[in-house]
């Protein structure tokens, strides 16, 4: 058993005591204990990421989404307009339109996007969903396959605490604008970028998407992973 040394704030100091004395235990083995409970946690959330997929689908048949069949081409050109990431984990980065693929039958990607679910899942890969994702997938289901309830029923999917959703901030818009060119297609939305941006923080492994702007942008794709 190794010894090691860590800081801790007061009140899970206390917390602590109070277990240790509930328990009749030392606050060693109530320590051990708690991170051994933590860490099995920590270790749901890459498998977490890759169900949820399985769920889309299947609220996709509940709803029976119909729409364009093609998720890769972004809703926004119809209209015109840090989570802890474990080591030797494949890490990949979902996008929009893989959420939208796994949900719509019709989608023509649907099928491939079953497909690099499962594969994913034989990976044990950590997915991690920004949260501009998930909210421009449920847009395009409410817009566009005129589905609100499935735009419900994705938001509420991806409420599950053990899914990973990280947060979009200032300096994540600041990475994301190095990856937008003012000059480029309409169909390559911030949106986008944005994605890039947390695929370059989290040093992602591959983006799950059918959008070829990622890989001309130097990323891999999750259908490429070996």
């Amino acid at each position: 058993m190794l010894k090691t040394y860590l800081y801790i704030p007061d009140h899970i100091e206390d917390r602590i005591v109070r277990a240790a004395r509930l328990q009749k235990k030392s606050k060693a083995e109530v320590m051990r204990q708690a991170l051994e409970s933590g860490l099995q946690k920590l270790s749901s959330h890459g498998n977490a990421g890759v169900d949820v997929l399985f769920k889309l689908a299947e609220l996709g048949k509940r709803y029976k989404l119909k729409g364009p069949k093609d998720s890769s081409k972004k809703w926004m050109s119809i209209y015109g307009g840090k989570i802890g990431v474990k080591m030797n984990k494949i890490i990949v980065i979902g996008d929009a339109d893989a959420i939208i693929a796994q949900t719509n039958p019709d989608d023509i990607h649907h099928q491939t996007a079953n497909n690099i679910s499962a594969s994913l899942k034989s990976k044990d890969a950590q997915v991690i969903y920004p949260v501009t994702a998930i909210l421009e997938a449920a847009t395009h289901m409410q817009r566009v396959l005129n589905s609100t309830a499935s735009a419900y029923g994705t938001a509420v999917v991806f409420s599950n605490p053990d899914i990973q959703i990280v947060e979009v901030n200032q300096n994540t818009l600041k990475s994301a604008i190095k990856y937008f060119d003012p000059h480029t297609s309409k169909k390559n939305t911030l949106f986008d970028c944005t994605i890039a941006a947390v695929a370059e923080e989290y040093k992602a492994d591959a983006i799950f998407s059918f959008d070829k702007f990622y890989k001309t942008k130097g990323f891999k794709l999750a259908s490429e992973l070996k």
